[in-house]
């Protein structure tokens, strides 16, 4: 609106076959807004700042990272012998074992941030700001080997990062027969497993998810030997 103000809004919805009924289809949606600030009657005089933009944006994204129809029990043809295709033939089950409440995983996130430009347009940059909270993590679950199975997925886990971003870009040096520029940028993130809602893990991920922890923190042990 006027070159001041600017509202962008998104729905999304998918639906996967990989989770079970009830819990196939996720609904995504995203709001940003953005406040030209250099296009205000009270900003006309300053001519050092060139450029001024608030940005704030929300909004929620889903993931199926896990085998297709997860949710179901299915079979395969095996064989019984020593070689492929020897002996008898049957029917086996997968190595999958279902989970009918399996669902997407979501991801909700928050960005604050801001666009400047100084000195005609000679120095630009911009600040922003994110904290990112993921619910219902899909990871691999412990399972009773008397079912007959090797995997399992559950959401098992939420996880949360934060963090901001610097960029800067200046001309230090511009006339029409020689250019010299520079720009330099900034991030950092902190990474928190925030809950694994009280359960187990499997023992070679066990170590990668710990509460209060980043994901994929290495744990180091102290041997002490007695003499």
């Amino acid at each position: 609106y006027n070159g001041k103000y600017t509202l962008t809004l998104n729905m999304r919805s998918d639906a996967s076959s990989k989770f079970g009924p009830g819990n196939k289809r996720g609904y995504f949606p995203s709001a940003a807004v953005n406040w030209n600030v250099t296009e205000e009657s009270f900003m006309e005089n300053l001519d050092v700042l060139n450029n001024l933009k608030l940005r704030a944006s929300y909004g929620k994204t889903g993931s199926a990272n896990v085998v297709d129809f997860s949710y179901l029990k299915y079979f395969g043809i095996g064989f019984r012998g020593e070689g492929v295709y020897q002996g008898e033939s049957a029917i086996v089950p997968s190595s999958v074992f279902p989970n009918r409440d399996v669902k997407w995983e979501t991801t909700k996130e928050m960005n604050l941030g801001i666009d400047f430009a100084l000195f005609h347009n000679r120095l630009r940059g911009s600040v922003d700001y994110y904290n990112k909270q993921t619910v219902g993590a899909l990871i691999p679950t412990p399972i009773f080997q008397e079912g007959g199975a090797a995997d399992y997925t559950d959401n098992r886990a939420d996880i949360s990062n934060k963090g901001m971003e610097f960029d800067l870009f200046g001309e230090i040096i511009k006339t029409e027969d020689f250019s010299w520029t520079a720009s330099f940028n900034l991030s950092f993130n902190r990474n928190k497993v925030e809950d694994i809602k009280g359960n187990s893990l499997p023992w070679w991920i066990a170590e990668n998810y710990i509460e209060g922890e980043p994901v994929g923190i290495i744990k180091g042990y102290e041997v002490v030997k007695i003499i």
